[in-house]
């Protein structure tokens, strides 16, 4: 299901993982709520390349939609 606003989508997806990494969910929450988007973009990024979040073929598509609407 693809939702309208990426970061709601990133959020929902890590959420459902963040077990596997509180830390920095809690920190890329943080990120997101002051309007740090490119900061939150990075931890993201990084949890993909560390392997510790997976992401469904959605969530790679709201990355994108991210960046470009947030991030950038």
């Amino acid at each position: 299901m693809k939702l309208s606003d990426p970061k709601e989508a990133l959020l929902r997806s890590l959420r459902i993982q963040s077990s596997d990494f509180p830390a920095d969910m809690q920190e890329i929450e943080t990120a997101i709520a002051n309007k740090k988007y490119r900061k939150a973009f990075l931890l993201i990024h990084d949890l993909r390349g560390r392997g510790v979040w997976i992401p469904s073929p959605e969530d790679e598509q709201s990355i994108e939609d991210f960046w470009w609407k947030y991030a950038n």
